[in-house]
């Protein structure tokens, strides 16, 4: 009997110490071997693609899509003031819980989880370390063959680089939107009379030849995907149909419409999504080109009329006026949507398009169905022209960025010329003279602290609203605009106060697993930033 109650003590004492034994992940970096709470990780993961943010700590290498969630990954290496190493297939990111948010480290190697007794963890004014001791809670000792094991404070690891950002609230990310809008619409109402006299073209290239479409007319502009559906016995201009956003939408290349040396597609290559209005429906079409090129501001009288002769000889109905710009130097060609896209061979493409959309979703019942075919006109115009927010994308050191739509004045080559200014602000590139106005012309990539490069054909200049000025950046490209879904724009984390203010949003693509850092231009200078800025732009303006 006696034997048996000395089995159950013993069981229960083994069940204790299970239950009281602490666990914890050990890692390698470099050659210091440490661990984490097993608690506070989450999970464990290989290292993602990132997407660089700058004006942030240096700690951090980005941000990542982890599952349709923002990720920011940090190198523990940079945090722990450890020499930078080369990743490798061991590297893994050890995603942490910090008051509810992730927070992904950089480890050079996961080893193992060990479980230990409270009493075998020693506190480091024990122990000498080569780590800040404020880092570690303290440290095990001849630990499953390792001499010292050193523990990671996970809050005071994050602290030491996030910790001052706990005051930036979600109000206050809030009240940066609302300021925002309160700035297009102040833009809005200080618009000239001039305005109504001013036309807004998206202009392209096809074959060397540069085109326009009005602005009213394009939808919005995106890459060409890697699948496209064929169309049976569709002309040869017409490319096939893809899916864009759950509509199908039928595909023209430019250069085979108009008879121009074919070429093959490629990254460069973009759609120019337009609205076509026959009566009272509604329908859309994809525009394949060679290259977006800027969104130019004409007057009216810029625009001429196309020469007689040239109508009459090619039944060019579809071309609205030409305008000659850079002194004649650059002529560019303004289509007409409406006109081209009426030809018997589109329209089909379109009615194609349609009917597959139909069958597309050809599995709802016959009560939604009939609902939805008596479905009024007018109501089905009101659904497709329903505002969605607009996201002009451009690329800075091959890094994705992006501004509403509404805070985009226009957007410019770069002239071959800026006029410098002595003794301003190092990332000042110049001002420049827009129809009888002084612009003043920041470098975007100086602005963030990043590498300058050479100038380049593909560089714009994009002119921004700020209250009832305007400022012109350079950018490395513009690729896109985007129309997105609301769900799709979310508050970015809280990673410096700079980014906090400058990038307080990006744009979540979940689908394809990419991130868009979304700019406020309210926020790109300080107040002190412009005053000096308009200071140099008046004394310019009194030369």
């Amino acid at each position: 009997m006696s034997n048996v109650n000395h089995a159950e003590a013993h069981s229960a004492l083994l069940e204790d110490d299970q239950e009281n034994r602490r666990q914890f992940v050990t890692f390698h970096v470099g050659a210091e071997c440490m661990a984490f709470d097993m608690e506070r990780v989450m999970e464990i993961v290989r290292v993602p693609k990132t997407v660089e943010v700058p004006l942030t700590p240096s700690s951090l290498l980005g941000l990542a899509n982890l599952r349709g969630a923002i990720l920011p990954v940090l190198s523990l290496r940079r945090v722990l003031q450890l020499d930078d190493a080369e990743q490798t297939d061991a590297s893994r990111v050890m995603v942490l819980n910090y008051g509810g948010q992730p927070m992904g480290f950089v480890v050079d190697r996961v080893t193992r989880v060990i479980g230990v007794q409270p009493d075998a963890i020693e506190n480091m004014e024990k122990v000498g370390s080569t780590i800040d001791a404020s880092l570690l809670s303290g440290v095990l000792k001849n630990v499953e063959g390792q001499e010292l094991v050193q523990l990671v404070d996970v809050d005071a690891l994050t602290q030491q680089e996030y910790g001052h950002l706990k005051s930036i609230s979600q109000v206050g990310l809030q009240n940066t939107s609302v300021a925002a809008n309160n700035q297009i619409l102040s833009s809005q109402n200080a618009d000239d009379d001039d305005e109504q006299n001013i036309l807004q073209l998206v202009s392209f290239s096809v074959a060397g030849q540069e085109y326009s479409f009005s602005i009213d007319a394009t939808q919005e502009i995106i890459r060409l995907p890697s699948k496209i559906n064929s169309v049976p016995k569709a002309p040869p201009h017409v490319l096939g149909m893809i899916d864009l956003r759950n509509r199908v939408l039928p595909l023209v290349k430019l250069r085979t419409m108009f008879n121009l040396p074919e070429n093959e597609l490629s990254e460069m290559n973009r759609i120019v999504v337009l609205t076509l209005r026959r009566g009272r429906q509604i329908s859309m079409v994809g525009v394949v080109v060679d290259e977006v090129k800027e969104v130019l501001r004409i007057q009216q009288e810029q625009i001429e009329a196309v020469p007689a002769l040239l109508l009459d000889s090619c039944d060019k109905q579809e071309l609205e006026g030409i305008c000659q710009l850079d002194e004649g130097k650059r002529i560019v060609t303004l289509l007409s949507a409406e006109r081209l896209f009426h030809r018997d061979d589109v329209i089909e493409a379109v009615e194609a398009a349609q009917q597959s959309e139909q069958a597309h979703v050809g599995s709802i019942s016959e009560s939604q169905r009939e609902e939805e075919d008596n479905m009024n006109l007018d109501a089905q115009a009101e659904q497709l022209e329903e505002e969605e927010p607009q996201l002009v994308v451009f690329n800075l050191e091959n890094q994705e960025y992006g501004v509403m739509i509404e805070s985009v004045k226009e957007i410019l080559r770069l002239p071959e010329n800026l006029t410098k200014v002595p003794k301003t602000l190092d990332f000042v590139e110049g001002m420049m003279n827009l129809r009888g106005n002084v612009l003043p012309i920041i470098d975007m990539r100086r602005r963030f602290n990043l590498t300058t490069q050479d100038g380049s054909d593909r560089q714009r200049i994009l002119v921004l609203n700020h209250y009832h000025t305007q400022t012109g950046y350079i950018v490395d490209s513009v690729s896109e605009v985007l129309r997105l879904q609301p769900d799709q724009i979310e508050a970015a984390p809280s990673l410096s106060e700079d980014q906090a203010k400058i990038m307080g949003r990006i744009v979540n693509l979940r689908r394809d697993k990419r991130i868009i850092t979304v700019l406020d231009p309210e926020q790109l200078l300080s107040a002190n930033e412009q005053t000096e800025i308009v200071k140099q732009k008046d004394e310019n303006i009194n030369c």
